[in-house]
């Protein structure tokens, strides 16, 4: 007597606990740029002019005379932040197919306002490398897009180097700091790069006796790093992007790309070193600001809902106003083509 196979007859029911996703671990455009929260859709930042304020412009005074007088000026620059969204739908038959026992585990609501909301964490990501590396403004270096390392390409990814060998990565962010600081006064405090940068630079091998000689063996991590290097942060960039059209051959094997990457040189690195306050105020410099507008007075991120009854289906919108610029550009250093 001939049985049946047993998977014609067991049904399939879906984990109910189980499902997979890629996502980016981390956004970092909050830790680069500090944010301002404002109410007004149009404003300024005031920027008080360099020269006054390095001028040795006192003198003595003679007798019955009056004392030099000295100017110091200010002058603005426009924040002007436009509306970012994006919404996706939601078919009424898949949220009531989501509650049918053994159904997958989707929960269509919560999935579609989670997708909306990365979608504009990415947006203002993307936004924020690209005002540093555009290619457009000129740093403290004094070459628009970023400087090759002292090295020449590449030179930051020293593997197996002697102990006699130039550390360029260190040479290069000392000088960076020298350069910053000899031209404002501020000694950056920051350092970013992409992770493929970060990631050779465990293979670097002058680094590496560094920290060996003053902490002991020791992974290269960023906190020692910025120990290392006399900084308060470094800051790795890991967030891709998808660059290839969505269609039914990629959706699942699209081409992605390092959005902290140089634009100029993609796949190649990049590192910039600056100052950032820990908060936006009054009388302190900023590499750059990140200008967001509340929509009710406390709301800086709005998340709306509405029915399109024609094609069956909910609409979940996320949406905020921001504007990302950089404001000081000579307290920023600008490095492409690190390690290739």
């Amino acid at each position: 007597m001939a049985f049946p196979s047993v998977g014609s007859v067991v049904v399939r029911g879906a984990l109910q606990n189980v499902s997979t996703l890629y996502r980016n671990e981390s956004y970092v455009a909050d830790e680069v740029f500090p944010l301002i929260n404002g109410l007004n859709y149009q404003t300024k930042v005031t920027k008080y002019s360099k020269q006054p304020w390095f001028s040795n412009a006192a003198a003595f005074r003679a007798p019955g005379t009056t004392a030099k007088r000295v100017d110091w000026q200010v002058t603005t620059q426009n924040l002007d932040p436009q509306e970012v969204a994006c919404g996706a739908t939601v078919e009424d038959e898949l949220f009531f197919a989501s509650n049918q026992p053994g159904n997958l585990p989707v929960l269509p609501i919560q999935d579609t306002i989670l997708f909306t909301s990365d979608k504009l964490d990415l947006f203002r990501e993307v936004l924020t490398a690209n005002s540093i590396l555009g290619g457009t403004t000129t740093w403290a270096d004094g070459t628009a897009g970023g400087s090759l390392p002292s090295g020449g390409a590449g030179s930051w990814l020293e593997v197996g180097a002697s102990d006699s060998t130039t550390a360029n990565f260190l040479k290069d962010v000392l000088t960076a700091t020298y350069t910053i600081q000899s031209k404002t006064g501020i000694k950056p405090n920051t350092l970013l790069m992409d992770f493929n940068t970060y990631t050779q630079l465990l293979l670097n091998e002058p680094t590496l006796q560094r920290l060996k000689y003053t902490m002991g063996p020791a992974v290269v991590t960023t906190d020692l790093l910025a120990q290392m290097l006399g900084l308060k942060q470094v800051i790795v960039g890991e967030t891709i992007k998808a660059t290839s059209n969505e269609n039914e051959n990629s959706i699942n094997t699209p081409t992605m790309s390092p959005v902290w990457d140089s634009q100029l040189n993609p796949g190649k690195g990049m590192a910039f070193l600056y100052y950032r306050p820990a908060a936006a105020g009054l009388k302190q410099p900023s590499v750059g600001y990140q200008y967001r507008v509340a929509y009710d007075g406390n709301t800086w991120r709005r998340l709306i809902s509405y029915r399109e009854e024609w094609n069956h289906q909910s609409v979940y919108e996320a949406s905020e106003w921001i504007e990302i610029v950089p404001v000081l550009t000579d307290v920023g250093y600008l490095w492409t083509r690190t390690i290739a």
